[in-house]
């Protein structure tokens, strides 16, 4: 019989993965912070995916600032606290899979449609809570929809 030499890189990673799995049947806080951790990265990474489905750039652009405004929400900020928007465009870009000039012109007509007011700091401020919400939620058709309901 012939026998397939295991790559040294895949023997290091399997002794790492045992050595974790160790640690975290004998660590109860250890294996439930790394638990809270994977959950915390499956959202992330399906918040991600639900963004990318969107055809819109102004719908994307709405998106991560609704999650960067929730992201300030859990840091204890109050909802209709200023959003900081601590990148650049062109790292908003890489993020949605967007242009540059693509989330320019979002950012441009979400603040001409009166949704969004972004001041010199690059913070961002939410003026039409309504809309925008529908707009995150793609319920574009009735933009007022959530504040009726």
């Amino acid at each position: 019989y012939l026998k397939v030499a295991t790559p040294p890189e895949k023997r290091a990673a399997q002794t790492l993965l045992d050595a974790l799995a160790a640690l975290l049947r004998h660590d109860p806080k250890l294996q439930f912070d790394f638990l809270c951790k994977a959950c915390h990265e499956l959202r992330a990474a399906q918040r991600h995916a639900v963004l990318l489905r969107r055809r819109d750039a102004r719908g994307r652009v709405a998106i991560v600032l609704q999650m960067l405004r929730q992201h300030q929400i859990d840091m204890g900020l109050p909802p209709r606290a200023p959003i900081a928007v601590p990148m650049p465009r062109i790292d908003i870009a890489d993020y949605t899979a967007l242009t540059p000039e693509a989330i320019s012109r979002a950012f441009a007509d979400l603040e001409r449609r009166d949704y969004i007011m972004v001041a010199r700091d690059r913070s961002v401020t939410i003026t039409d809570e309504a809309a925008f919400a529908a707009l995150v939620s793609g319920d574009v058709a009735r933009p007022h929809a959530i504040a009726a309901g």
